[in-house]
């Protein structure tokens, strides 16, 4: 699996290597990716509560399968750039958890378990 973040949007892509993916594997990646975005999200929100919407943009089928999710705010007195705050996030806990095993700053321990 290889993440990549765009600098020119709020998006980040997942990339998954493989001849074949099954349904059920695909769905549990969609679900633990998103799911591990929204926990980060909240972790690190002044109250809690979600602030960005993850949507699709873009899924290429083809072998390696590419996901990219973009983020917006969901209100309007959300800054533009808490996007790319929680993508940051994210990726630094992903290497840091690949690197060894440390407990990511902005990861709860649902965000944890969503991420393994």
């Amino acid at each position: 699996m290889n993440l990549k973040r765009s600098k020119l949007s709020s998006t980040i892509s997942v990339t998954v290597d493989g001849p074949h993916l099954p349904m059920n594997k695909f769905r549990k990646l969609l679900g633990s990716f998103m799911g591990v975005l929204n926990e980060i999200d909240k972790e690190t929100s002044e109250n809690k509560k979600q602030t960005v919407d993850w949507g699709i943009s873009s899924l290429s089928y083809n072998s390696p399968l590419k996901l990219t999710a973009k983020a917006i705010p969901i209100a309007e007195n959300i800054g533009i750039e808490r996007p790319a705050e929680v993508i940051s996030i994210f990726q630094n806990g992903i290497k840091a958890l690949q690197s060894q095993f440390a407990y990511p700053e902005g990861f709860s321990n649902l965000a944890l378990k969503k991420a393994k």
